[in-house]
């Protein structure tokens, strides 16, 4: 039984292969192999086909077709070999149908006309197998508007590539209407891209009298005009771009680096309560010259915008310059207004201290009380005090009251002082001498000319230099009347001038040299008045 079966599906099997084989009559080896390799290829297609394609996938299919159609002609198979004949219906088959699906029809032409004249191409074809490669031509010798097939797919890649021009087109211009500076043209191989598009069309194989083609050229030209005039409205932007990243254009930028590193430093060391004097003035200033900065800094950035924005090496270094600015400016504004909102009652906690300190050293006679708490909390809330009237102005209703509760206690504080005045004396001592500089001598004896000039009548004691070295201010202030921002950079030292009172005390006064090192300027202040602290000591005390 089995034997039998076996026998049977051999004999089916036989049959096949005879038959397969008498289908090829008349094929070479090497045309009966393409025309398997053509077989597989096309039943691929036509599975495809069957199960649905969109018409991107169609685009893809036919040109596979088409590739097997330029393989089918160039095997020149025999046209009377019946497999030959159903491979080339199956190609013109396959490619009316995916045409129809892919839209490729031109549009002086239905879909059924364009599947017929794919079968009328399809038919030269099969003709060409027994005719040879002379008769296998898809020209329009007729002269006609209409396109062949070759010349359809020609069109269809030209029109493909308009379509991505008119599209680069469209986004430079919105690209050169929205900015003030262009580094180069958009897209500069627009103008190449339709030189090209045009040699091709008018290479002779597509018929200049086909409203297809007829429109494909006047776009092209459209194309042209519209590129010349962006590219005419970019030079300038273009020019604008190539002036802003070079550096020479801007004289002031590396001083504006250093001004923006002072006033970050600046800015970001300033000092909200007790600081020095100095520092409080210093505070101060800045406050008033914050809006001139503020303002300065914006114009100069809109100016170097060009260099930020091209991210040259100037531009870089300017944002971390202006970045870091602008961090330490924020904090002292948000600094101002912490101290502004908390500052009376600070100074009413300070001279509250300062009076209990007072009411202490009066019971106890305790003279120690004046150069420790009443000193240390009395001059914290003179220099706050000093700050806030500085920065919201004496006539605020906060900065009388403070004033008020601070010349209570300094008065009071005068008033204990007299009480205690023999043992205040008793103990008071004369400020260090620190200064140790190589024109120590010639200082000294600057200030012993000057106070002898202005004083002739004292007796010099001694002279010291309370301070280790020279106290230095570098930085730029607002100049109003030019609008412009002046470097200024000053030094100063101070000096104790002892002065005999009488056989038993001395008073300590202080002087001062100001130098103004840009302009090579110096000036002594030697004399009683000041607003500086005035000491008596003993004499045994020196």
């Amino acid at each position: 039984m089995k034997s039998r079966i076996f026998l049977s599906v051999l004999s089916v099997i036989l049959m096949f292969i005879l038959v397969s084989e008498i289908s090829f009559a008349g094929l070479l080896y090497p045309q009966r192999e393409a025309l398997r390799r053509m077989e597989w290829s096309l039943s691929d297609v036509e599975k495809k086909l069957n199960n649905g394609v969109d018409k991107k996938e169609a685009g893809y299919l036919l040109k596979t077709v088409n590739s097997i159609e330029n393989r089918f002609k160039k095997a020149r198979f025999p046209g009377d070999n019946e497999r030959v004949k159903k491979v080339a219906k199956r190609i013109e088959s396959a490619k009316a149908r995916l045409e129809a699906i892919a839209g490729n029809n031109s549009s002086e032409n239905t879909s059924s006309e364009k599947i017929s004249n794919t079968n009328t191409q399809l038919t030269e074809t099969a003709k060409t197998i027994k005719k040879g490669p002379k008769a296998n031509s898809l020209a329009n010798s007729s002269g006609s508007s209409k396109l062949l097939y070759p010349q359809r797919e020609k069109l269809r890649r030209l029109e493909g590539t308009m379509k991505t021009v008119e599209e680069k087109l469209e986004k430079a211009k919105r690209q050169i209407e929205s900015s003030d500076l262009l580094r180069a043209y958009p897209d500069p191989y627009v103008d190449e891209t339709l030189k090209q598009m045009e040699e091709r069309i008018k290479a002779g194989d597509l018929p200049m009298d086909n409203p297809q083609v007829k429109d494909l050229l006047k776009r092209i030209d459209a194309a042209k005009k519209m590129s010349a005039k962006l590219k005419e409205e970019a030079a300038p932007k273009i020019s604008a771009f190539k002036k802003g990243v070079d550096i020479r254009n801007y004289p002031e930028f590396y001083n504006d680096l250093k001004r923006l590193a002072m006033w970050k430093k600046a800015y970001g060391s300033a000092v909200f309560g007790a600081g020095t004097p100095e520092q409080i003035k210093e505070t101060i200033r800045l406050r008033k010259e914050a809006d001139n900065i503020a303002a300065y800094v914006n114009k100069r950035t809109h100016e170097y915008k060009p260099l930020i924005v091209a991210n040259t090496k100037e531009g870089h270094q300017y944002v971390v310059y202006q970045t870091q600015f602008a961090k330490h400016f924020r904090k002292f504004m948000a600094k101002e207004t912490q101290f502004l909102n908390s500052a009376l009652s600070r100074i009413s906690s300070d001279v509250s201290m300062a009076r209990k300190m007072i009411a202490r050293a009066k019971k106890g006679r305790n003279v120690r009380f004046f150069d420790g708490g009443v000193k240390q909390f009395l001059t914290k809330a003179e220099r706050e005090l000093m700050l806030f009237e500085g920065l919201a102005g004496k006539d605020d209703p906060e900065v009388k009251k403070a004033t008020l509760m601070v010349n209570q206690a300094r008065a009071e504080a005068k008033e204990a002082r007299k009480v205690l005045e023999k043992e205040i004396l008793a103990s008071n001592k004369p400020p260090a001498d620190l200064y140790q500089g190589g024109d120590r001598k010639a200082l000294l004896e600057k200030i012993r000319t000057q106070w002898k000039k202005n004083n002739p009548n004292d007796e010099i004691l001694e002279i010291r230099i309370p301070y280790k070295e020279w106290r230095r201010k570098v930085g730029w202030s607002w100049n109003g009347a030019d609008s412009s921002w002046e470097k200024y950079d000053r030094q100063y030292l101070q000096f104790a001038v002892v002065v005999k009172t009488n056989d038993e005390v001395a008073t300590i006064y202080p002087a001062f040299i100001n130098r103004d090192n840009l302009k090579g300027t110096e000036r002594i202040v030697a004399s009683h008045k000041s607003t500086y602290e005035i000491r008596k000591v003993l004499l045994k005390n020196l």
